[in-house]
């Protein structure tokens, strides 16, 4: 049977391991949180209480401590420019995750910074942002 998760030793929490077919997949948040409820009704690795992970669990999978981005490109690009070397196939994520991540690398948290937006880690900048709940971006369910 294909592994379908990753369990990390330091928090315990189980992440769905993406496919090359389902990698590239983008949702809203609504959709990202359908998308959970779905692996949840197929039993998905065995377990029914997959959900779209925090931020701070999002984070927690990052190779490094991603940057806070709030507009400020000029500082970022230099940050990113003093750690671009640390990525693993190209992304800032745990070895074990760093396959078949999605192009962008924008991942959609439950943490919400109000009504209309949700925060989000980007994998291939090493940075954190929100964006508007009705856009696209993709998702990898967690639990425990």
């Amino acid at each position: 049977m294909e592994n379908k998760y990753w369990i990390d030793d330091k928090t315990g929490l189980y992440w769905e391991l993406k496919s090359y077919g389902n990698r590239r997949m983008e949702y809203t948040i609504e959709e990202a949180y359908e998308y959970a409820d779905e692996l949840n009704g197929e039993k998905y690795g065995g377990f029914e209480d997959w959900r779209v992970p925090t931020l701070d669990e999002l984070k927690s999978i990052c190779s490094i401590e991603p940057y806070p981005y709030r507009g400020d490109y000029v500082s970022w690009r230099a940050w990113f420019e003093g750690v671009r070397e640390f990525a693993s196939n190209g992304f800032f994520i745990v070895p074990e995750l760093s396959q078949n991540v999605g192009k962008d690398g924008w991942y959609w948290s439950s943490t919400e910074k109000n009504e209309k937006e949700n925060y989000l880690v980007n994998y291939k900048e090493a940075n954190t942002n929100y964006h508007l709940k009705t856009q696209s971006f993709y998702i990898r369910c967690v639990r425990g």
